[in-house]
């Protein structure tokens, strides 16, 4: 990355800043906790790069991510719903404690059936890439990047039509941090207003897993890394940074309780993301158990475990074996390369609010458009309800409705996929497409466009994507609902995410705009517009441009004859007239013989022949041509031409012409040979005179003329 001077200072001022902070809050590290808070900080190293004091000096983060998700067990009673292993003092449940690892790491059994490994290294099959070093107070880029990475490598997803390998592979950390904190405007103009607001310097605010979630859902993609760009600028325009991959799922799980559910997404996935407590004392060169801190100030990614890993290792003694394989971004001096063993139970991976984060992403091309109306990347949760607070009872269900703009370039877009966010376990959806609902109060009230309804079910808490089975046509204009019925076999009631206006802690503030007609949840047998309770349902579509292709085009003429100088224009029609594109690209074959404009005028410059074509824009093979032969005038036409112009208003056959074209030439004398060329014969017109033609002044004039006339050729009038 390219650092100026000025960026120098503001890192410089940044690491004071941090230690300032470090001296007045480490002390009150462990007991803070903030309800209704998510932060999950980490900074800069400032201590030694090796060994156990890699990390000595760094500010612990000082409000935890403490939303607790539910276990996917919880509905099944394999593993108790409310277990919570620091709500009792360590020192009174030691046993009971452990026997709930211990249950943990016995189970070894997936919900399929199969058995796990107990040991699995996502390095050694090549999910992994390489180690980074972290430049800011943004950890939590690097956890999500890796997990990104090994997601796209683990299961083989192209991108830009090449497979990703571990040596190839390289997404930019900076780009997230910068992108989550200056949201891109949306395409469609629905989330106009929508912002995620660091209340300090963006580098220095932190993050989470839960709001990146949101972020990325929100096309707040991944990029291959810059290293040329300057990500301390405050003006950096997002169409100059595509990003190369989307998140398309996003699997929340609880670590204490579905322990093995997270081995079983790292072998699919080759890693998951997670919040932890790191600091310096609980290090022992690359093991790390910390047994009682279950706040959260770090991030990092797990790639792998080992059932067997000595509790021997660590430098404060767990109470049985195995540890989890974790990336760290702190370099490769840290620990073993830059990867260390972190204890099974450890303090802030086996509390209630533990969660690991498996992210699933696709090549950004694989939808041309989003739509959407939750444009900020916040996860309200309501402190006494413990989730939420946005609920639908069994059968519900949450809706948006969207509207295709009227200018859009292919004039049509197909619906390929639709997306929703759930705060519960074990859900059965229901998705139906309404085309233009009759009632704007009512997503169900307009045409139903599949057979039927697409079905299915959730396993974990997150963000799912699910594709249509068949493409539905909308044109520009057309409004569409996507209706997603939830239900669950208990028939309890469901928490849906929703996006809404808040602030979070004391460092980031959430901006969502909400607008009548666009957001819904069917309750109580009526559909309700959740403006009135100013949040928005995070219901998503994904879109593909659609192009009707056009069959023929036909001008106006086929063949034309001009004349140098002259002037035409031709039209041409498109066939079928509701095609994509109906806009024409002209050319011509000669232009020194005749142009063309845009809006099919032709110009002849010169004489000669040439083919004007016009060809559709969308394709273009369908075309129709004209033929344009250009001749000059002839000298007579000309001449004729010229003096017509010049004698308009005294008009063919006057007298005065009459006689001038009788007249021989002055100085001819009589007497000469062929004597019939020395005849003057005046031919006065024999039709009536009107106008000035009456007067006597004009015959007098006439007669003098023809007396003189006379005289010159030697003859009498008579």
């Amino acid at each position: 990355m390219k650092i100026s001077e000025k960026n120098i200072q503001k890192r410089l001022c940044r690491i004071l800043a941090a230690m300032l902070l470090t001296a007045g809050l480490f002390a009150f590290a462990e007991d803070i906790r903030q309800p209704e808070s998510m932060e999950a900080s980490c900074f800069p190293a400032l201590g030694e790069k090796n060994g156990e004091n890699f990390g000595e000096g760094r500010m612990p983060g000082v409000i935890a991510d403490e939303i607790e998700v539910p276990s996917i067990y919880s509905d099944h009673g394999d593993v108790p719903a409310d277990s919570n292993h620091d709500d009792v003092p360590a020192e009174d449940t030691k046993e009971e404690a452990e026997g709930i690892v211990r249950r943990e790491v016995k189970r070894g059994a997936l919900l399929d059936g199969s058995e796990l490994p107990s040991y699995f290294d996502s390095r050694q099959a090549g999910f992994v890439t390489p180690v980074k070093y972290q430049n800011d107070n943004t950890c939590w880029t690097y956890s999500v990047v890796s997990a990104a990475e090994s997601d796209l490598i683990a299961r083989n997803i192209r991108i830009g039509g090449s497979v990703p390998t571990n040596g190839t592979l390289d997404l930019s950390e900076d780009h997230l941090a910068y992108f989550f904190y200056h949201v891109p405007p949306d395409e469609m103009g629905n989330t106009a207003g929508d912002r995620n607001i660091p209340l300090t310097d963006y580098l220095l605010a932190g993050g989470n897993h839960i709001f990146t979630t949101f972020g990325l859902a929100n096309w707040v993609g991944l990029a291959k890394e810059s290293a040329v760009t300057d990500w301390e600028r405050e003006d950096l325009d997002a169409s100059d940074f595509p990003n190369d991959v989307h998140m398309q799922n996003a699997y929340w799980i609880n670590l204490s309780t579905d322990f093995d559910e997270v081995k079983r997404m790292i072998l699919k996935h080759g890693s998951a993301a997670v919040s932890l407590y790191y600091s310096g004392a609980y290090l022992n060169h690359a093991a790390y158990y910390n047994p009682r801190i279950t706040t959260v100030n770090h991030a990092a990614a797990i790639v792998g475990w080992d059932d067997n890993y000595s509790r021997e290792n660590f430098r404060r003694l767990p109470e049985g074996d195995g540890a989890w394989l974790m990336k760290n971004s702190y370099g490769t001096t840290f620990g073993d390369g830059g990867y260390f063993w972190m204890s099974y139970e450890d303090a802030s991976l086996t509390s209630s609010s533990a969660k690991a984060f498996v992210f699933e992403f696709e090549d950004a091309g694989n939808y041309d458009h989003i739509y959407q109306y939750d444009g900020s990347a916040g996860a309200y949760m309501d402190s006494e309800a413990k989730d939420t607070g946005s609920r639908v009872e069994s059968e519900g269900a949450v809706a948006n409705v969207f509207t295709v703009p009227a200018d859009i370039q292919t004039r049509y877009q197909t619906l390929e996929a639709v997306s929703f966010a759930l705060f519960d376990v074990n859900v059965d959806y229901s998705i139906q497409i309404y085309k233009n609902p009759t009632d704007a109060s009512e997503p169900s009230s307009g045409e139903p466009l599949l057979e039927e309804p697409v079905r299915g079910s959730t396993s974990f808490v997150g963000y799912y994507t699910v594709p249509l089975p068949q493409s539905l046509l909308f044109a520009a204009g057309d409004t569409f609902s996507i209706v997603v019925r939830l239900s669950k076999e208990n028939g309890e009631e469901i928490s849906f995410f929703v996006d809404k206006t808040y602030t979070n802690g004391s460092w980031i503030s959430f901006v969502n705009e909400v607008s009548p007609g666009e957001s819904f949840v069917f309750r109580d047998g009526v559909w309700q517009d959740l403006a009135a309770e100013g949040v928005t349902a995070r219901v998503k579509a994904f879109t593909d441009d659609y192009v009707l292709p056009a069959e023929s085009i036909l001008l106006s003429q086929k063949t034309l004859k001009m004349k140098v100088g002259e002037s035409a224009k031709l039209t041409a029609s498109v066939l079928p007239e509701n095609a994509s594109y109906t806009q024409v690209k002209w050319s011509s074959s000669d232009p020194s013989v005749a142009a063309v404009g845009e809006d099919g005028t032709v110009s002849a410059t010169e004489s000669g022949t040439t083919v004007i074509t016009a060809q559709n824009a969308g394709n273009p093979e369908i075309c129709d041509t004209c033929t344009v032969t250009v001749s000059r005038q002839k000298k007579d036409e000309k001449k004729d031409s010229e003096n017509t112009e010049s004698e308009k208003g005294n008009g063919p056959g006057t007298e005065t012409e009459s006689l001038r074209e009788e007249q021989p030439p002055l100085g001819e004398q009589p007497g000469k040979a062929e004597p019939e060329k020395h005849k003057a014969e005046v031919k006065i017109s024999q039709r009536p005179l009107t106008g000035d033609e009456s007067k006597p002044e004009v015959w007098i004039l006439v007669m003098l003329f023809a007396l003189l006339t006379a005289a010159a050729a030697g003859k009498k009038i008579e």
